[in-house]
């Protein structure tokens, strides 16, 4: 009787293990992640959690709109592949365009710029930094079955990405591995099954004060400007842009897609560069970082256009959004014209 007994333990006990298993895989599947909006920035779609590059735009589901598409990008669904030149544009809030028009990205007008013999798929999103873009890139970037890559760099504030995301990290032999402590991972719990009840239980999936403060650290990029910073903060995060360009570099020479770097000025070097002497920054430096970024570029091989001196030469254009600092639809239209000339000169 004490055997049967401990077997029925045993069994229920298993069954019980197996019902969680089978509950965690469903959680899985129906993609229990926690989802938030940025509170100041309302007019943007949702955003979920993501273990390895923090997060994504909320994918439009079971029908993608003509904003955002199934894999949460800018843009309808991309259909099969025809006989014309893909090129994946990879890039943050300048590439996804905010507060334009989906047909007025960047990304759109690089495509009408190159013409009918080309196709750009837009894959920016708000906030990334170019380090989300590598580990993103390298899980689906396969799957686009893409001719070429451009990867988009806002130089004034993706030094900061990098250093804030802690995507990545350098392992014992100074190579770049993924971080298992990176903002994301560290509050998230172990299960989807704890993820439900609590959001069931409570309506939200973190404690309220921690949502908050997850948001504003994923989402808000701040001016980073190198020549203000301590000698090893620079140091630091000129060194994880190295690497980063570098790992970029590497796959594609590995996958055979050619990758282009476009390095995007802020308005202030721009059009304002009285905000950057209130800084105190001197007029040698008012291109520091794009000038850093297009060096690191190529040292790292890859073939780099710095938007800095041409729509510098255009300050006098309405080319940037006054009111958040991203470029207007004459901006996006400029700077695509300049990269899509640049682009077919490169042998795309």
């Amino acid at each position: 009787m004490a055997k049967r007994a401990r077997n029925r333990i045993l069994l229920a006990v298993l069954s019980a293990a197996l019902s969680l298993v089978f509950v965690e895989i469903f959680l899985e599947a129906m993609g229990t992640r926690p989802r938030y909006r940025a509170h100041w920035k309302t007019t943007l779609p949702q955003f979920e959690l993501q273990d390895d590059y923090l997060y994504r735009v909320r994918p439009q589901r079971p029908h993608a709109s003509s904003e955002f598409n199934a894999d949460g990008y800018r843009g309808p669904d991309p259909r099969a592949k025809s006989g014309r030149k893909r090129l994946l544009a990879l890039g943050d809030s300048f590439f996804m365009g905010l507060n334009v028009a989906a047909d007025q990205t960047l990304p759109s007008a690089l495509e009408r710029e190159l013409g009918d013999r080309y196709e750009v798929l837009n894959q920016g999103v708000y906030g990334y930094g170019p380090d989300q873009l590598l580990v993103r890139h390298r899980a689906e970037g396969t799957r686009y079955e893409a001719d070429a890559v451009l990867l988009g760099v806002y130089a004034e504030n993706d030094f900061n990405d990098l250093a804030k995301n802690r995507v990545y990290r350098y392992d014992q032999d100074g190579s770049l591995e993924l971080n298992p402590e990176n903002p994301v991972r560290e509050v998230l719990p172990l299960t989807h099954l704890e993820l439900f009840l609590r959001q069931a239980f409570t309506g939200h999936f973190l404690p309220p004060a921690r949502e908050q403060e997850l948001a504003i650290l994923l989402l808000s990029d701040t001016s980073d400007i190198l020549s203000l910073l301590p000698n090893r903060e620079r140091r630091a995060k000129i060194s994880m842009m190295r690497s980063v360009l570098k790992a970029f570099a590497a796959d594609s020479r590995a996958d055979g897609v050619p990758l282009f770097v476009v390095v995007i000025p802020s308005l202030s070097n721009v059009q304002e560069p009285d905000n950057l002497v209130a800084l105190g920054v001197g007029p040698t430096d008012f291109f520091v970082n794009e000038r850093t970024v297009a060096r690191l570029a190529a040292d790292a091989g890859l073939p780099v256009l710095n938007l800095s001196g041409p729509l510098a030469d255009r300050h006098d254009e309405e080319l940037y959004q006054p009111f958040d600092n991203h470029f207007t639809p004459h901006g996006n239209a400029v700077a695509a014209g300049l990269i899509a000339e640049w682009l077919l000169a490169q042998g795309l």
